[in-house]
Protein backbone atom coordinates (compact mmCIF):
# COMPACT_ATOMS: atom_id res chain seq x y z
CA UNK A 1 0.00 0.00 0.00
CA UNK A 2 3.18 2.24 0.90
CA UNK A 3 4.80 1.84 -2.60
CA UNK A 4 1.68 2.48 -4.20
CA UNK A 5 1.09 5.77 -2.55
CA UNK A 6 4.31 6.99 -3.24
CA UNK A 7 4.53 6.26 -7.08
CA UNK A 8 0.64 7.43 -6.98
CA UNK A 9 2.85 11.06 -5.31
CA UNK A 10 5.38 10.98 -7.97
CA UNK A 11 2.83 10.85 -10.71
CA UNK A 12 0.30 13.49 -9.36
CA UNK A 13 3.84 15.73 -8.99
CA UNK A 14 4.26 15.57 -12.32
CA UNK A 15 1.03 16.08 -13.46
CA UNK A 16 1.43 19.44 -11.21
CA UNK A 17 4.57 20.90 -13.29
CA UNK A 18 4.09 23.35 -15.85
CA UNK A 19 4.59 21.75 -19.39
CA UNK A 20 7.26 24.05 -20.00
CA UNK A 21 9.26 22.98 -17.60
CA UNK A 22 9.08 19.56 -18.46
CA UNK A 23 9.72 20.43 -21.72
CA UNK A 24 13.39 22.33 -20.55
CA UNK A 25 13.98 18.87 -18.41
CA UNK A 26 13.87 16.95 -21.27
CA UNK A 27 15.43 18.91 -23.65
CA UNK A 28 18.38 19.11 -21.41
CA UNK A 29 18.39 15.31 -20.84
CA UNK A 30 18.41 14.89 -24.93
CA UNK A 31 21.46 17.35 -24.48
CA UNK A 32 23.44 15.24 -22.13
CA UNK A 33 23.05 12.13 -24.78
CA UNK A 34 23.69 13.93 -27.54
CA UNK A 35 26.69 16.35 -26.91
CA UNK A 36 29.38 13.92 -26.87
CA UNK A 37 27.96 12.93 -30.40
CA UNK A 38 28.68 16.23 -31.39
CA UNK A 39 31.67 16.64 -30.30
CA UNK A 40 32.66 13.55 -32.17
CA UNK A 41 31.15 15.13 -35.03
CA UNK A 42 32.89 18.16 -34.65
CA UNK A 43 36.49 17.06 -33.64
CA UNK A 44 36.23 14.48 -37.17
CA UNK A 45 35.46 17.04 -39.03
CA UNK A 46 38.28 19.22 -37.72
CA UNK A 47 40.87 15.97 -38.24
CA UNK A 48 39.19 15.71 -41.84
CA UNK A 49 39.80 19.75 -42.73
CA UNK A 50 43.62 19.49 -41.31
CA UNK A 51 44.49 16.46 -43.01
CA UNK A 52 43.20 17.70 -46.24
CA UNK A 53 45.57 20.84 -45.57
CA UNK A 54 47.92 18.66 -45.33
CA UNK A 55 47.39 16.34 -48.30
CA UNK A 56 48.11 19.96 -50.13
CA UNK A 57 50.97 21.55 -49.02
CA UNK A 58 54.46 21.59 -50.47
CA UNK A 59 56.04 20.93 -47.31
CA UNK A 60 54.88 17.22 -47.56
CA UNK A 61 55.64 16.46 -51.12
CA UNK A 62 58.50 13.47 -51.76
CA UNK A 63 61.37 15.37 -52.35
CA UNK A 64 64.12 12.71 -51.58
CA UNK A 65 64.17 9.08 -52.24
CA UNK A 66 66.93 7.08 -50.32
CA UNK A 67 68.06 3.63 -52.32
CA UNK A 68 70.02 0.78 -50.59
CA UNK A 69 70.79 -2.42 -51.47
CA UNK A 70 71.62 -1.84 -55.19
CA UNK A 71 73.94 -3.37 -57.50
CA UNK A 72 72.58 -4.48 -60.78
CA UNK A 73 69.47 -2.56 -60.71
CA UNK A 74 70.14 1.42 -61.77
CA UNK A 75 68.72 3.82 -59.02
CA UNK A 76 67.20 5.96 -62.07
CA UNK A 77 65.40 3.03 -63.13
CA UNK A 78 64.11 1.88 -59.06
CA UNK A 79 62.80 5.67 -58.70
CA UNK A 80 61.29 5.78 -62.33
CA UNK A 81 59.18 2.92 -61.18
CA UNK A 82 58.38 4.36 -57.25
CA UNK A 83 57.47 7.26 -58.93
CA UNK A 84 54.46 5.59 -61.22
CA UNK A 85 52.77 4.96 -57.66
CA UNK A 86 51.70 8.57 -58.91
CA UNK A 87 51.27 10.19 -55.27
CA UNK A 88 53.53 12.90 -54.57
CA UNK A 89 52.49 13.60 -51.30
CA UNK A 90 54.12 11.84 -48.58
CA UNK A 91 50.93 11.09 -46.17
CA UNK A 92 48.70 10.06 -49.50
CA UNK A 93 51.97 7.55 -50.95
CA UNK A 94 50.95 3.90 -51.23
CA UNK A 95 53.69 2.47 -49.62
CA UNK A 96 52.51 -1.13 -50.39
CA UNK A 97 51.50 -0.25 -54.67
CA UNK A 98 54.96 1.08 -54.53
CA UNK A 99 56.68 -1.89 -52.72
CA UNK A 100 54.62 -4.19 -55.35
CA UNK A 101 56.06 -2.19 -58.82
CA UNK A 102 59.55 -2.37 -57.20
CA UNK A 103 59.57 -5.88 -57.22
CA UNK A 104 58.17 -6.19 -60.15
CA UNK A 105 61.66 -5.85 -61.81
CA UNK A 106 62.99 -8.84 -62.42
CA UNK A 107 66.54 -8.44 -60.08
CA UNK A 108 65.16 -7.69 -57.15
CA UNK A 109 63.90 -10.22 -54.74
CA UNK A 110 62.50 -8.17 -52.63
CA UNK A 111 61.99 -4.29 -51.43
CA UNK A 112 61.01 -2.40 -48.27
CA UNK A 113 60.06 1.49 -48.45
CA UNK A 114 59.13 3.79 -45.51
CA UNK A 115 58.56 6.99 -44.99
CA UNK A 116 60.58 9.78 -43.41
CA UNK A 117 58.61 12.97 -42.09
CA UNK A 118 58.60 15.50 -44.00
CA UNK A 119 59.69 14.58 -47.65
CA UNK A 120 61.94 11.29 -47.78
CA UNK A 121 61.17 7.65 -48.57
CA UNK A 122 64.22 5.13 -47.80
CA UNK A 123 63.84 2.04 -49.92
CA UNK A 124 65.80 -0.75 -48.99
CA UNK A 125 66.59 -3.63 -51.98
CA UNK A 126 67.51 -7.35 -51.75
CA UNK A 127 68.61 -8.22 -55.10
CA UNK A 128 69.14 -11.67 -56.90
CA UNK A 129 72.40 -12.70 -57.36
CA UNK A 130 72.48 -14.59 -61.20
CA UNK A 131 75.42 -17.28 -60.67
CA UNK A 132 74.78 -19.09 -64.10
CA UNK A 133 72.50 -18.34 -67.20
CA UNK A 134 70.18 -22.06 -68.36
CA UNK A 135 69.20 -22.71 -72.01
CA UNK A 136 65.83 -23.43 -72.42
CA UNK A 137 63.15 -22.49 -74.68
CA UNK A 138 66.03 -18.90 -74.67
CA UNK A 139 69.14 -18.21 -72.25
CA UNK A 140 67.84 -17.30 -68.63
CA UNK A 141 69.67 -16.14 -66.15
CA UNK A 142 69.55 -18.20 -62.20
CA UNK A 143 69.70 -17.07 -59.13
CA UNK A 144 71.57 -19.16 -56.18
CA UNK A 145 67.86 -20.78 -55.41
CA UNK A 146 68.30 -22.71 -59.12
CA UNK A 147 65.12 -20.59 -60.29
CA UNK A 148 65.26 -18.80 -63.78
CA UNK A 149 64.43 -15.25 -63.24
CA UNK A 150 64.68 -13.75 -66.44
CA UNK A 151 65.93 -13.71 -70.32
CA UNK A 152 69.14 -13.00 -70.48
CA UNK A 153 70.28 -10.22 -72.54
CA UNK A 154 73.89 -8.73 -73.65
CA UNK A 155 72.84 -5.43 -71.88
CA UNK A 156 73.04 -7.06 -68.67
CA UNK A 157 76.49 -7.33 -69.04
CA UNK A 158 77.02 -10.60 -66.81
CA UNK A 159 79.51 -12.96 -68.20
CA UNK A 160 78.45 -16.70 -66.44
CA UNK A 161 78.74 -20.19 -67.31
CA UNK A 162 75.87 -21.52 -70.01
CA UNK A 163 74.18 -24.39 -68.19
CA UNK A 164 73.67 -27.13 -71.43
CA UNK A 165 71.04 -30.22 -71.93
CA UNK A 166 68.18 -29.25 -69.34
CA UNK A 167 66.14 -28.39 -72.51
CA UNK A 168 63.69 -31.22 -72.31
CA UNK A 169 63.03 -31.13 -68.67
CA UNK A 170 59.42 -30.11 -67.10
CA UNK A 171 59.29 -27.40 -64.57
CA UNK A 172 58.82 -29.66 -61.75
CA UNK A 173 61.92 -31.52 -62.38
CA UNK A 174 64.55 -27.94 -63.79
CA UNK A 175 64.90 -26.27 -61.23
CA UNK A 176 66.25 -29.37 -59.25
CA UNK A 177 68.61 -30.22 -62.01
CA UNK A 178 70.04 -26.98 -62.26
CA UNK A 179 70.58 -26.57 -58.31
CA UNK A 180 72.67 -29.75 -59.05
CA UNK A 181 74.52 -28.56 -61.35
CA UNK A 182 75.30 -25.20 -59.14
CA UNK A 183 76.24 -27.81 -56.13
CA UNK A 184 78.61 -29.44 -59.05
CA UNK A 185 80.19 -25.70 -60.12
CA UNK A 186 80.72 -24.83 -55.91
CA UNK A 187 82.69 -28.36 -56.14
CA UNK A 188 84.58 -26.70 -59.43
CA UNK A 189 85.29 -23.75 -57.35
CA UNK A 190 86.63 -25.83 -54.39
CA UNK A 191 88.90 -27.73 -56.63
CA UNK A 192 91.04 -24.54 -56.97
CA UNK A 193 91.79 -25.62 -60.51
CA UNK A 194 88.85 -23.98 -62.04
CA UNK A 195 86.29 -20.92 -61.04
CA UNK A 196 82.53 -20.84 -62.77
CA UNK A 197 84.20 -17.46 -64.31
CA UNK A 198 86.63 -19.66 -66.48
CA UNK A 199 84.20 -21.43 -67.86
CA UNK A 200 81.79 -20.99 -70.61
CA UNK A 201 79.34 -23.75 -70.89
CA UNK A 202 78.39 -26.50 -68.33
CA UNK A 203 77.09 -29.54 -70.63
CA UNK A 204 74.56 -31.93 -68.74
CA UNK A 205 74.24 -35.36 -70.28
CA UNK A 206 71.92 -38.14 -68.53
CA UNK A 207 74.67 -40.73 -69.61
CA UNK A 208 77.58 -39.19 -69.58
CA UNK A 209 77.51 -37.32 -66.92
CA UNK A 210 79.40 -33.37 -66.95
CA UNK A 211 81.27 -31.85 -69.54
CA UNK A 212 83.30 -28.46 -68.81
CA UNK A 213 83.99 -25.99 -71.53
CA UNK A 214 86.67 -23.45 -70.47
CA UNK A 215 85.83 -19.74 -71.45
CA UNK A 216 89.34 -18.41 -73.10
CA UNK A 217 90.53 -21.90 -74.67
CA UNK A 218 87.42 -23.81 -75.06
CA UNK A 219 88.71 -26.71 -74.22
CA UNK A 220 86.44 -29.47 -73.30
CA UNK A 221 86.90 -31.62 -69.55
CA UNK A 222 84.74 -34.24 -69.65
CA UNK A 223 84.23 -35.01 -65.89
CA UNK A 224 81.24 -37.64 -66.13
CA UNK A 225 78.94 -38.64 -63.20
CA UNK A 226 81.11 -39.52 -60.23
CA UNK A 227 83.97 -39.57 -58.26
CA UNK A 228 84.74 -36.12 -58.85
CA UNK A 229 86.96 -35.32 -55.98
CA UNK A 230 90.04 -37.65 -57.67
CA UNK A 231 89.07 -36.61 -60.70
CA UNK A 232 89.97 -32.69 -60.02
CA UNK A 233 93.07 -34.36 -58.12
CA UNK A 234 94.07 -35.52 -61.61
CA UNK A 235 93.30 -32.57 -63.22
CA UNK A 236 95.04 -30.44 -60.76
CA UNK A 237 98.36 -32.98 -61.35
CA UNK A 238 98.10 -32.80 -65.16
CA UNK A 239 97.81 -29.03 -65.22
CA UNK A 240 100.51 -28.42 -62.77
CA UNK A 241 102.70 -29.70 -65.34
CA UNK A 242 102.00 -27.90 -67.90
CA UNK A 243 101.90 -25.06 -65.87
CA UNK A 244 98.75 -23.75 -66.31
CA UNK A 245 98.88 -23.72 -69.79
CA UNK A 246 95.77 -25.16 -71.76
CA UNK A 247 96.78 -23.90 -75.06
CA UNK A 248 96.92 -26.45 -78.07
CA UNK A 249 94.13 -29.10 -76.14
CA UNK A 250 91.08 -29.79 -77.72
CA UNK A 251 89.52 -31.83 -74.89
CA UNK A 252 90.39 -33.48 -71.30
CA UNK A 253 88.96 -36.61 -70.52
CA UNK A 254 89.15 -37.54 -66.84
CA UNK A 255 87.11 -41.03 -67.44
CA UNK A 256 89.71 -43.36 -67.91
CA UNK A 257 90.87 -45.31 -65.16
CA UNK A 258 94.24 -45.21 -66.48
CA UNK A 259 94.34 -41.45 -66.19
CA UNK A 260 94.38 -38.58 -68.17
CA UNK A 261 93.50 -38.37 -71.70
CA UNK A 262 93.90 -35.76 -74.13
CA UNK A 263 93.23 -34.57 -77.57
CA UNK A 264 95.20 -32.43 -78.95
CA UNK A 265 93.61 -29.49 -81.37
CA UNK A 266 96.40 -30.98 -84.33
CA UNK A 267 96.17 -33.98 -86.60
CA UNK A 268 98.42 -35.53 -84.16
CA UNK A 269 96.43 -38.87 -82.34
CA UNK A 270 95.19 -38.42 -79.01
CA UNK A 271 97.95 -38.11 -76.19
CA UNK A 272 97.19 -40.58 -73.36
CA UNK A 273 99.26 -39.80 -69.62
CA UNK A 274 99.50 -41.62 -66.75
CA UNK A 275 98.70 -38.67 -64.36
CA UNK A 276 96.35 -40.52 -62.34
Amino acid sequence: MLKRGRRRQRRNRKRGTPFKDRLIVAGRKALGVLSPVVVLVLILGGVWTVYGELLRTPYLEIKKIKVDGLRLVSKEALVEKILAEGEKNILAFDVKKATLLVEEEPFVKSASIRRILPDTLEVVVEERVPVAIVRLDGLYLVDESGEPFKRYSVKDGISLPIITGLEELDESGLRDAISGVLGFLHMVALSGELTPDSLSEVHVDRVKGYTLVTRNEGVKILIGREDFEKKFVRLARFLEARGGDMTGIKYINLNDYRGVVVGLDTPEASKEGGMG
